[in-house]
C-alpha cells in the first residue's frame, strides 16, 4: 500500500506492512511489530514516513480529555523524532476525498485550530481557510483541526 492508495482515512485501519525509516525501531520499543492490530494509549494514528511508506495503527476510542495534551503531544513527538514527518490521529466519521479537486471533505462537527510545532516543525506562515488554519511549514502545507472527544486530527492537504 502506498500513500497514494489512500484516498481518505477510515476511523479503523490496521498497520501496513511497510515501515518508514527510523519509525519502526520506535514501534519496536513499545513492542509493536508490522502487520498487526495494536492497542497503544492515545487514540488511532497514521504515520506516513519520510519515504511516502506508511505505518497505520488501529485503537479503539476512549475518553482522553484528561490526559491529552502533555502525554499525547510527548508520544507524536516521539514519533517524529523516529523518522515521521506525518502523524494522523483518527476519530469517528470519514474524511471524504474529492476526486475532482484532490482536496479533502472535512466534516463540519467539532473542528477547530489546534497547532503543536515540535510535531510539524518550523511554522513559515498561516492562514484562515474555511474556518481552518492552514499552516506553510518547511515540510509543505499543513490544515490542521481539532476533532471530536478531545482527540486531533493532523493531516497534511
Amino acid at each position: 500500500m502506498k500513500a497514494e492508495d489512500v484516498p481518505f482515512l477510515p476511523t479503523k485501519v490496521v498497520v501496513d506492512t511497510y515501515e518508514p525509516a527510523g519509525v519502526f525501531d520506535h514501534l519496536q520499543e513499545w513492542g509493536l511489530g508490522a502487520g498487526k492490530k495494536y492497542p497503544l494509549p492515545f487514540g488511532d494514528y497514521w504515520i506516513r514516513g519520510r519515504d511516502g511508506r506508511l505505518v497505520v495503527v488501529e485503537r479503539k476510542h476512549n475518553d482522553l480529555a484528561s490526559q491529552w495534551p502533555r502525554r499525547l503531544a510527548m508520544q507524536l513527538t516521539k514519533c517524529r523524532d523516529g523518522g515521521a514527518d506525518e502523524i494522523v490521529l483518527l476519530v469517528e466519521g470519514i474524511l471524504d476525498h474529492d476526486e475532482e479537486t484532490g482536496r479533502l471533505r472535512i466534516p463540519r462537527r467539532g473542528l477547530r485550530k489546534v497547532w503543536y510545532d515540535q510535531v510539524w516543525g518550523t511554522i513559515l506562515g498561516w492562514q484562515e481557510t474555511r474556518g481552518l488554519k492552514v499552516y506553510q511549514c518547511a515540510e509543505g502545507e499543513v490544515e490542521v483541526a481539532r476533532a471530536v472527544r478531545g482527540i486531533y486530527r493532523h493531516y497534511r492537504r
